[in-house]
């Protein structure tokens, strides 16, 4: 838990970079916008959340769905949701 807190306070620490992106758009070929690692990381881990309820489905489909946690592929701020909920 100790290694966690220090990449956390460490992640923290990290100044904004910029980072180009390509829109692909008629009208502009290069946006940029300000992102940070923190947030980048943060980003990833929602996608793998996508992608995790993506492979429930297929599990769904086989009938093999209680290989993984209930929780598996559900998003943080759902489970918080449904936990309140009682």
């Amino acid at each position: 838990m100790v290694k966690i807190e220090r990449l956390i306070e460490q992640l923290d620490k990290i100044e904004l970079k910029r980072i180009k992106i390509n829109l692909k758009s008629t009208e502009l070929e290069f946006s940029e916008t300000i992102s940070t690692l923190p947030r980048e990381l943060l980003y990833c881990l929602d996608h793998a959340i996508h992608h995790k309820a993506l492979i429930k489905v297929g599990l769904k489909e086989f009938g093999i769905e209680d290989y993984v946690n209930p929780k598996f592929g559900i998003a943080y701020s759902t489970l918080r949701y449904r936990n309140a909920q009682g």
